[in-house]
C-alpha cells in the first residue's frame, strides 16, 4: 500500500501538467 502513495502522486502531477499544457496550448 505504501508503494502506492508515490505513484499515485506522480499520475496526479503528469494530469495535473498535462491539463496545463493543453489549456495553455488551446490559448
Amino acid at each position: 500500500v505504501h508503494n502506492l502513495v508515490p505513484i499515485v502522486s506522480k499520475i496526479r502531477t503528469n494530469i495535473a501538467t498535462a491539463m496545463f499544457y493543453s489549456i495553455s496550448n488551446t490559448k
